[in-house]
């Protein structure tokens, strides 16, 4: 998976990142890596202030992509907070933020902080996007979709399967099958998941003979049914 990384205006004299000779880099490093709860995050940040790392994208993301994978609002609070303190976040960072408020029920923050990202003159990688339309999905935002699916045909992310199952699912949603279905036969490759999003598009209709017709089709094709791929 391809990020994008923005480096921020130096203050420094030297092209050196002063956080790269700091010598509390690598145990900080250790301590991300087995570390998940908010306290144990909380005090890692403070760590980083008190060491002069707080400018470093990659640990400040670090901490922030933790606290957001968990759904809790009292994690997300303090995610938004040191995120809002980054002069310059990368996409990965957005990304982690976007993910967090639409993975703890809060789709409209995670648009709204998208719309934040792009305004801010960041490029959406195909996770960003992959996610947002989710988010989408998750409110039956068909007009905000459907500009997005324009933002998408630009960057040349069409192609992605993640990123179109994504708009597989919100034309679903939407009731707007034919617009699943036109996205699903333009795919040029299709996995698992994208069979199992159209699936579940036709099931909503309850077109049996459809529903019947799609899955015959997927197993020609050779895909095998998981647990999320199957006929009621």
């Amino acid at each position: 998976m391809r990020y994008l990384y923005f480096q921020p205006k130096s203050f420094f004299p030297t092209q050196t990142k002063p956080w790269t000779t700091n010598p509390n880099l690598q145990k900080i490093t250790s301590l991300l890596q087995t570390s998940s709860t908010k306290s144990q995050l909380v005090q890692i940040h403070a760590q980083l202030i008190r060491t002069q790392l707080i400018s470093d994208p990659f640990l400040a993301g670090r901490i922030i992509s933790l606290l957001s994978s968990h759904s809790s609002d009292a994690y997300m609070t303090y995610a938004r907070k040191m995120f809002d303190q980054m002069p310059e976040p990368n996409v990965f960072t957005w990304n982690a933020m976007i993910r967090g408020y639409t993975n703890s029920n809060s789709p409209f923050s995670g648009l709204l902080l998208f719309k934040k990202m792009i305004c801010r003159g960041f490029d959406p990688d195909s996770y960003t996007l992959s996610v947002v339309m989710r988010a989408c999905a998750q409110i039956a935002g068909l007009k905000t979709g459907e500009s997005i699916h324009g933002m998408v045909i630009k960057l040349g992310f069409d192609s992605d399967m993640f990123v179109m199952s994504g708009f597989i699912n919100l034309y679903g949603n939407c009731g707007r099958i034919e617009s699943a279905r036109e996205v699903f036969d333009e795919m040029p490759e299709r996995d698992i998941v994208t069979w199992t999003s159209i699936l579940n598009t036709y099931t909503q209709t309850e077109n049996w003979e459809d529903v019947c017709n799609l899955f015959d089709e997927m197993l020609q094709q050779g895909f095998e049914p998981n647990k999320a791929c199957q006929i009621p």
